[in-house]
């Protein structure tokens, strides 16, 4: 028994392999993903609660948020101070003639 083959049969037999190997890949990852994956009813659970903080937890939160805030503050005193004087009054825009023009 004799098969005869020509260029063009083995090309359309590769490329017809390596589609009917990527739709495999495709399918395994998808079925994976589906079993993977919380059901609905555990992700609309998950949304309804609200995240609940601890005693602590709180307490850290707003010792970090009075931390931020104290450094907000010499920020912004620093930034007060290191412009010149000309830069104060351009950001100001007290003066129309010493404005930055866009």
């Amino acid at each position: 028994m004799t098969i005869r083959m020509d260029e063009g049969e083995v090309i359309a037999a590769m490329i017809g392999s390596g589609i009917f190997t990527l739709a495999v890949i495709v399918t395994i990852g998808w079925l994976i993903y589906l079993m993977v994956r919380p059901s609905r009813r555990r992700r609309r659970e998950r949304e309804r609660q609200p995240a609940e903080l601890t005693q602590s937890e709180a307490e850290q939160m707003l010792r970090l948020i009075e931390r931020m805030d104290q450094r907000l503050e010499v920020l912004e005193r620093v930034v007060a101070l290191d412009g010149e004087p000309e830069e104060r009054i351009l950001e100001t825009g007290e003066a129309p003639e010493l404005r930055r023009i866009k």
